[in-house]
């Protein structure tokens, strides 16, 4: 039984926020604006072991003011909030307890990396920091709201741009068409531009019906094939 429903957006992604009360106490689900459950509170036995030691190492014995299993339809996670100084920061751990990334703050950023985020976050809103690891290479994340959107960047250490997440309301029109065409009905979760070297691609993540499917495009609209795996 839900006490309360909310419609938020607070950092640019609207979505339901349902708050309802069990034998465990108050808890809380996230409701996408296509019914999927983007998050729910989990709470005392419900936090496997290895999760419970690793938030006891990474937050150095501080409590967790919520714990929530979030699934955008292509991963699941576990998003630790902290409260600190006033402040929400959010540690992200995989579900078998490793962490995957720890909040940062821009000023606590290398000097390169801070440089590039700043830039793009000026004027905005910023809400979260991140920094994780992949293959070896650090890179750190920042998201952002500007007129109720979500943005939000990746940059390594030195402040290259690796990512872009962008509203399909800044992209091109051809992009954004091609993009629109191939939903066929489901719901688009965001559009991401990355960049290798000189070539910038899109990548456009599609949920429908407890599924999700990520389609590439370049630039201009046009279909990017996937990319065989290992």
């Amino acid at each position: 039984r839900s006490d309360e429903i909310y419609w938020v957006n607070d950092e640019g992604e609207p979505c339901y926020y349902l708050e309802f009360a069990q034998a465990q106490g108050k808890r809380a689900l996230t409701i996408g604006p296509d019914g999927w459950m983007i998050s729910r509170q989990v709470m005392g036995a419900e936090i496997p072991p290895a999760l419970a030691e690793a938030i006891r190492v990474n937050l150095a014995g501080r409590a967790p003011s919520e714990v929530d299993l979030a699934d955008d339809g292509l991963e699941k996670s576990y998003e630790v909030t902290e409260t600190r100084r006033g402040r929400d920061l959010v540690w992200i751990f995989r579900t078998n307890g490793t962490l995957a990334a720890k909040p940062v703050e821009l000023a606590e950023m290398p000097e390169g990396a801070r440089a590039a985020l700043t830039r793009l976050v000026a004027g905005a809103r910023f809400t979260h920091g991140f920094q994780f690891e992949e293959e070896g290479t650090v890179f750190f994340e920042a998201a952002w709201v500007r007129q109720g959107l979500r943005f939000g960047a990746t940059v390594d250490a030195a402040g290259r741009l690796v990512c872009e997440e962008l509203p399909l309301s800044t992209l091109p029109v051809p992009l954004v068409r091609a993009i629109q065409a191939q939903a066929g009905g489901r719901f688009l979760v965001r559009v991401e531009r990355h960049y290798d070297g000189d070539r910038i691609s899109y990548e456009a993540p599609f949920r429908s019906s407890g599924c999700a499917e990520v389609l590439s495009f370049s630039p201009e609209g046009g279909a990017i094939p996937p990319q065989p795996k290992n």
